[in-house]
């Protein structure tokens, strides 16, 4: 999943709205729907708040599974 999308599963999941994460976050509702539809990414500086927001980890934010990461790192060693 992609970082926009993870986000709107997460505001879906915490019943919330495009224009109530903005309000929270200080910026437009619109820029909410283009992280979501994946025409923009949010800037670095917000992932802390997303993150306190919606009580999930970078990681999952960003869609990193690190059990996926170690696996390649373990096959690229052999």
């Amino acid at each position: 999943m992609t970082i926009g999308q993870n986000i709107k599963r997460l505001r879906r999941n915490a019943d919330m709205t495009q224009e109530e994460l903005a309000e929270m976050l200080s910026i437009s509702s619109q820029a909410i729907s283009r992280w979501e539809t994946g025409t923009a990414i949010p800037d670095i500086s917000f992932i802390p708040a997303i993150v306190n927001i919606f009580g999930t980890t970078s990681d999952e934010l960003l869609g990193i599974n690190s059990n996926n990461f170690q696996e390649k790192i373990e096959k690229y060693k052999k």
